[in-house]
């Protein structure tokens, strides 16, 4: 599976906070650099095409949208223990991570 760089950003800061939900602002800022609340699809955009992308390969991570909010990771596995879990998708994005499209810009 190939990844954008800011899909590979955007699927990282999920995960490095995982278990939380995280504001669709607050990814502007850290993926992109918004200082500013805009109205942008940047977000909602490049979660859509993670989705797809974890979706054709059958991936146990999903990204689930917390209405009016943001997005937040998701195991699509209910009976594993926590640190399972963390490894696994520790081990997914190791695998994801190794080949994004290289970029030379933001967009």
């Amino acid at each position: 599976m190939t990844i954008t760089r800011n899909e590979f950003d955007v699927f990282f800061y999920l995960l490095k906070n995982y278990g939380k939900a995280i504001k669709r602002e607050e990814l502007l800022y850290n993926i992109w650099g918004y200082e500013k609340t805009i109205e942008t699809r940047a977000t909602d955009d490049t979660v859509k095409r993670l989705r797809r992308k974890l979706n054709a390969v059958n991936s146990i991570v999903s990204i689930d949208t917390v209405w009016g909010y943001g997005f937040r990771i998701k195991v699509n596995k209910n009976s594993e223990q926590y640190n399972e879990i963390r490894h696994e998708l520790f081990i997914e994005f190791i695998n994801l991570g190794g080949n994004y499209s290289k970029r030379t810009s933001k967009s």
